[in-house]
């Protein structure tokens, strides 16, 4: 069963570019050993353990919009277990 919840993202002025705060938690399958946060040109990876992920990230500056946040879970051989946003 896979379970993430809601997308929780502020945003604030960093000089003339946006950071971005994102908190999270969920489950997705349990062949999932990452998920990918990626805002624009900055990411992050958080581990996954026996399907469980949580997150607080906040991103560098950046010119991303909250509309481009991508949630991604990956397996051990770097293939698509699950897209959560």
């Amino acid at each position: 069963m896979d379970f993430y919840t809601c997308r929780n993202l502020s945003g604030a002025k960093c000089g003339t570019l946006m950071c971005w705060e994102l908190r999270a938690w969920g489950r997705v399958a349990s062949t999932a050993t990452r998920v990918h946060l990626q805002m624009g040109s900055v990411g992050t990876d958080v581990p996954v353990t026996d399907g469980w992920f949580a997150y607080q990230w906040l991103t560098s500056p950046t010119t991303a919009r909250a509309k481009d946040l991508q949630v991604v879970a990956y397996d051990k051989d770097n293939k698509v277990v699950r897209v959560l946003e």
